[in-house]
């Protein structure tokens, strides 16, 4: 299967309001359709200082257009004066070249829209993170892991300090570099109890990356779907041994090692951390 291919990846809807009145699941079947293909379901809160004057409708609706229809915009109760952008599921290679994004962030800009209490949420399939269910659970188990542990870093590529904020706070699994792979892994699914982590483990077909800010700069908005894509990576091919003894500065090379589709990524990199 070609990976920038979109239409055999994303799911359709009869619907053809461009924005809806109410919250809809959006990412709950449709991520599980293609087997163990990694795909990428963006979440991304947009609110306006003047969000009761606006045409709100207006706005998604050539939110939408710049997407290709690719996208849903509906209301959320944590925005006062926005809406909430969700994709259409479709792999990381689509998302970074043909997607539309470009045209999304020229459009979102133009609108002059206000970063208060929005946020930036990426879905990614069950499916791929490994082969069976135990492959699954481990790498979600390293995942939580590293996102609670190395959290500083990682704060800082996501625009937000995530530690202790009501809606994406640490999974806070209290893994110990000493435990088994087993324990990690049970302690890990405890966090499952709310959906407002760090990673959220509360949906079925996907798990959700809650610690991004939004700052409606196209390059930022590429770089943390590029940081998400390379955390799953590492997991995927690294033990937990590995896990366990990563630092800031491995982290650092790493990603300075990345080939070029994770140009965004060293570029914020070098931004906020290593300034």
């Amino acid at each position: 299967m070609p990976t920038n291919n979109i239409h055999g990846y994303h799911f359709s809807h009869n619907e053809v309001e461009p924005f809806y009145q109410g919250k809809r699941t959006a990412h709950a079947v449709p991520l599980s359709d293609a087997a163990f293909l990694r795909l990428f379901g963006i979440e991304y809160e947009t609110e306006y200082m003047n969000g009761y004057s606006v045409d709100l409708n207006a706005i998604a609706g050539e939110l939408r257009e710049a997407l290709g229809g690719r996208l849903k915009c509906e209301t959320d109760a944590s925005l006062s004066g926005g809406f909430e952008c969700i994709s259409y599921p479709a792999t990381f290679g689509c998302h970074m070249s043909c997607y539309g994004w470009k045209q999304f962030f020229e459009v979102l800009n133009r609108h002059s829209p206000t970063t208060r209490g929005a946020g930036m949420h990426i879905h990614v399939s069950r499916a791929s993170l490994g082969q069976t269910d135990e492959a699954r659970d481990l790498c979600i188990a390293k995942l939580v892991y590293i996102l609670d542990n190395c959290n500083r870093t990682l704060a800082k590529l996501a625009g937000r300090n995530y530690t202790n904020m009501h809606y994406c706070a640490c999974n806070g699994a209290n893994i110990e570099k000493t435990d088994k792979s087993a324990v990690a892994v049970y302690k890990a699914k405890r966090t499952n109890d709310t959906r407002y982590r760090a990673l959220n483990l509360t949906n079925e077909h996907t798990i959700e990356f809650r610690i991004f800010a939004v700052d409606y700069n196209y390059s930022h908005f590429l770089a943390r779907i590029q940081l998400v894509n390379w955390l799953i990576d590492y997991c995927k091919s690294h033990t937990f041994t590995d896990v366990y003894e990563l630092t800031t500065a491995k982290i650092k090379k790493a990603i300075n090692e990345l080939g070029d589709n994770y140009s965004e990524l060293k570029a914020l990199y070098a931004e906020v951390v290593s300034a």
